[in-house]
């Protein structure tokens, strides 16, 4: 080997040792910023006035019917979701026993929930 080959060689090296100190020297990278939400205590686990309503197979009329059955309370809107359910969203919630309650005296109406929230923890 040459003296030009050997300083080749130092220079791969060393250019070699450099990239690997280079890659072990650098400072971690930040942590992604997370986001802040509400503690878990203060964050509601439903929608407030709002209620997922299951219809039974066949019923008909069924905006008409949640309509009827809970116009006390104000209804704002009754939105199709899929497979005979619909969101019921209501200007004044009576709570959950009331609604419940209104839905076993409703024939075409199977079952009522309120809107749960789902968290990813």
């Amino acid at each position: 080997m040459g003296l030009r080959e050997w300083g080749r060689t130092i220079i791969v090296l060393a250019l070699g040792a450099g990239a690997i100190s280079a890659c072990t020297m650098s400072p971690p990278p930040e942590p992604a910023p997370r986001h802040r939400s509400m503690p878990r205590a203060e964050q509601p686990d439903r929608v407030p006035g709002e209620y997922i309503v299951t219809f039974k197979a066949g019923a008909k009329d069924r905006q008409q019917d949640v309509r009827k059955a809970y116009s006390d309370f104000g209804v704002i809107d009754v939105k199709p979701i899929g497979n005979n359910r619909y969101v019921l969203k209501l200007e004044r919630d009576p709570g959950f026993s009331v609604i419940k309650q209104k839905a076993e005296h409703t024939p075409a109406i199977e079952s009522i929930q309120p809107n749960f929230i789902y968290r990813i923890q």
